[in-house]
């Protein structure tokens, strides 16, 4: 017995149409609702690394399904058609959303005063903003670059985001979400129809196409990312440790102290073990690393310190004190100005 007559046919498309132009503000509503009631805990992050891979699997449908003709089918296969085509696009969305929404507190509280901090933030902001109207999206995910760029980053901010809390390192994330990142690129040009027929060839561009972010990174594009999830709590500048933090903060000094003391309060999800540095400069000039441990867990951070006890043969300036990842992310950053004669 065929279920789906003319007349069912007809009246579903008719629902449909009624319905369309209410979908973008449902949509508007429970994304902006999910963005504030998402549950962030680290026991949940493995959805996040679901999804990352799920929403590839959504535009692979939608682009597979984008190169039918569905006027020109009839009947069960054209509503089918159209039905699971505009599943992907929702589906796809929805994950989208999860995976950048999920990342953005998190790139939040890592946010320092840094040029490309603020301009990876913006675009956090641009990506997510882009998911959450409909006729937006459906616009960027029919267009094959823009599609693929959003993925992209999608995938690489919640990558990033996720492993530290899974456990990982700061440095160790980093690469593997631009590696991964990297690794859609010969599957999304493949998906849009662009093959080499000799393999040396294909491979030759497969390697470079997987190497391109992490090679980023390594040149230096790696400062540019905030260090979620690890976030500064406080910071201060003494001469004395007490209790594990200076027990004499301040900004300035008349005379050259003995030795300047850094003490930092960084926040991290609990699990997560990293190695940081205190890297002091004088002037803007760097003139130390001391290496740090910082486990998570503590909500009002985890404390360490360092001394800096040889102080330069022309002390008087502005020093800094800047808590940075082994990729060279910075956390945040104290300063002290000891005056000149």
């Amino acid at each position: 017995m065929n279920w789906l007559t003319e007349a069912r046919r007809k009246r579903f498309e008719a629902l449909f149409s009624r319905a369309r132009p209410w979908l973008p503000w449902i949509s508007l509503v429970l994304g902006v609702a999910g963005a504030f009631m998402m549950d962030r805990r680290p026991e949940n992050a493995w959805m996040i690394a679901t999804s990352a891979v799920g929403m590839w699997l959504l535009l692979g449908a939608f682009v597979f399904l984008g190169s039918l003709d569905a006027d020109q089918l009839e009947g069960k296969k054209a509503v089918f058609a159209k039905v699971v085509s505009f599943s992907a696009l929702v589906g796809s969305q929805s994950l989208v959303q999860l995976c950048l929404f999920f990342a953005l507190p998190f790139y939040w509280g890592a946010l320092s005063f840094h040029f490309g901090h603020l301009f990876f933030f913006d675009v956090l902001l641009v990506a997510c903003g882009r998911t959450l109207w409909d006729p937006i999206y459906e616009f960027v995910f029919r267009s094959r670059l823009a599609s693929g760029t959003l993925l992209a980053f999608a995938s690489f901010a919640a990558i990033n985001c996720i492993l530290p809390i899974m456990g990982l390192s700061n440095r160790v994330s980093l690469y593997s979400a631009a590696f991964l990142t990297s690794a859609t690129l010969p599957f999304m040009l493949r998906l849009y129809g662009l093959r080499f027929e000799n393999i040396a060839y294909r491979v030759a561009f497969n390697a470079v196409a997987i190497a391109l972010f992490p090679t980023i990174l390594a040149l230096g594009g790696a400062t540019l990312v905030p260090p979620a999830p690890l976030e500064m709590g406080d910071a201060a500048i003494g001469t004395r440790v007490e209790d594990r933090w200076v027990a004499d903060p301040t900004e300035s000094f008349d005379a050259v102290p003995p030795q300047l003391v850094c003490a930092t309060a960084v926040k991290a999800p609990r699990g997560l073990k990293d190695a940081l540095f205190h890297v002091w400069s004088k002037d803007g000039v760097v003139v130390d690393r001391v290496a740090l441990d910082v486990r998570g867990g503590r909500e009002e951070g985890f404390r360490t310190w360092s001394i800096k006890k040889h102080l330069t043969k022309a002390p008087r300036g502005d020093w800094r004190c800047a808590v940075e990842t082994a990729t060279g992310q910075t956390v945040g950053r104290v300063s002290v100005e000891i005056a000149s004669d």
